[in-house]
């Protein structure tokens, strides 16, 4: 039996900023650590790849090679979105021109790639500050970034004691003194040469020449020491807070006031609530008995296996994420029968081959699925190449009732081969093999989209349960 679970994790950059230039050697072993420095703000939403999915649609097809170079010049500028191919048939050859079409499945937008999933943009401005989420009960470092002659943090304090308390990790932090200027950067856009302060502000150097003025006072008072400051949070209950502090230069002058949101949850875990017929699909904690695998390592064989076959399907968010969809997907049999499948018209085959007639055949769950009903096995749903073996999804509410599948991935799948020869002395000669299989176990795929609300970002993330899949007859 197979056994999956993947969490979806958006993995996004804040490409913009740049960053407080320190080393750090200091290993903040035992807590968690969440950076604090200046960036500059997501402005838009992004959705992970597997939320998009692809329409591959023929535009034109024929027998004749030569016409279908000439047809496609007609697309020589477009060659992000048509391509080339052909398929080889019973020894004849079809030559198509296709379509690509991309689908947000969150917003339902169509076009290309660019336009239905756009990359991350930021704000032209940055600054230090924002939301920060801790789990109640775990306490929790942030590494304060200084740069540009900012080397020291004071007057922390928390606006909700009884939610986090907040102060000064002596212990980690580390400063790096200098006696040079800030590194000075350049915006070619704007034609500005510029230094960022540790809170975000954008610091001007007067140009001079060909270069920036070395004599000005902006360049003179810029200072490149920096340091790594870590505070200590001790999150004591689920609420909100403001998490405030002062940032000193070198000097002892104040250079920033920084105020941090601070969400205080029952965990970090995408979910509040995943469950099952009352079975929990995630541990929360070790040794939870309602656990679905308590008792089972993970190579177990019956890892996410259940004899319920029929149960409710609860899923909530924590705080900080918003369920978007909840699909369950299963695999359906094979309609037809036939070795190969073409996939331009999703119907399978047999094939003549010069020299030997060979016959092969097969059905089951095999390749072949037509998930959005256009007719071929071309396109990609969630992560699903249509030509392969594919999930049919179905969507669900939180809180309802859903079958599990009782289809495995060979139900009642035949394989063979049938070869005619002429034998030595001109006889006649055949030779047939094949093979029938029932899978043991059943899968059902429960598909989770839901939105990362601190990083703005739409991702997936699913779990497979199994159970006794029904053994078909074999014909």
């Amino acid at each position: 039996m197979r056994k999956l679970f993947k969490l979806g994790v958006a993995a996004l950059a804040s490409a913009l900023s740049i960053a407080c230039a320190i080393p750090s050697t200091v290993s903040a072993a035992g807590y968690p650590t969440i950076t604090l420095e200046f960036e500059h703000a997501k402005t838009n939403k992004t959705y992970d790849d597997y939320l998009i999915s692809l329409d591959k649609q023929v535009v034109y097809q024929t027998g004749d090679k030569a016409a279908w170079n000439q047809e496609f010049k007609k697309y020589k500028d477009q060659k992000d979105t048509y391509y080339q191919t052909y398929q080889i048939k019973n020894n004849v050859t079809t030559y198509y021109i296709v379509k690509k079409v991309y689908k947000n499945e969150v917003t339902g937008a169509t076009g290309t790639k660019k336009e239905v999933s756009p990359s991350a943009t930021y704000s032209d401005t940055a600054n230090m500050g924002g939301t920060v989420y801790v789990d109640a009960g775990e306490p929790t470092r942030i590494r304060v970034k200084l740069c540009s002659g900012d080397v020291r943090v004071g007057n922390v304090k928390s606006t909700k004691k009884k939610v986090v308390a907040a102060k000064i990790d002596k212990r980690n932090s580390i400063v790096n003194y200098s006696d040079e200027h800030a590194q000075i950067s350049y915006d070619s856009k704007n034609k500005q040469y510029y230094y960022y302060k540790s809170t975000g502000e954008k610091i001007i150097i007067p140009t001079a020449g060909d270069g920036f003025d070395q004599n000005s006072a902006e360049y003179i008072n810029s200072n490149r020491s920096s340091a790594d400051i870590y505070l200590l949070l001790t999150p004591k209950k689920k609420g909100k807070a403001k998490l405030k502090f002062k940032i000193y230069n070198n000097a002892g002058q104040v250079t920033g006031n920084v105020s941090v949101n601070v969400v205080v949850r029952d965990d970090s875990s995408i979910f509040k609530t995943f469950s099952y017929g009352g079975k929990s699909l995630i541990q929360k904690t070790y040794g939870d008995k309602n656990y679905i695998n308590y008792g089972r390592s993970v190579a177990s064989y019956d890892y996410n296996y259940t004899n319920k076959t029929k149960g409710k399907l609860v899923v909530k968010a924590n705080k900080g994420y918003k369920i978007v969809k909840i699909q369950v997907g299963s695999y359906r049999r094979k309609a037809s029968k036939g070795y190969h499948n073409d996939n331009f018209n999703n119907t399978s085959y047999e094939e003549d081959v010069e020299g030997n007639r060979t016959d092969q055949y097969a059905n089951g769950v095999y390749n072949g699925c037509d998930l959005n009903g256009d007719g071929d096995a071309l396109d990609k749903f969630y992560g699903q190449e249509e030509s392969d073996t594919c999930y049919y999804y179905k969507t669900v509410k939180s809180g309802s009732t859903i079958k599990l599948s009782k289809v495995g991935n060979l139900a009642n799948y035949c394989d063979g081969k049938r070869y005619f020869n002429d034998d030595v002395d001109g006889s006649p000669r055949s030779t047939r093999a094949i093979t029938k299989r029932n899978s043991e176990y059943a899968p059902t795929r429960i598909l989770i989209t839901y939105y990362d609300q601190e990083a703005k970002h739409y991702d997936y993330t699913y779990t497979t349960l199994y159970t006794k899949a029904k053994q078909f007859k074999m014909k």
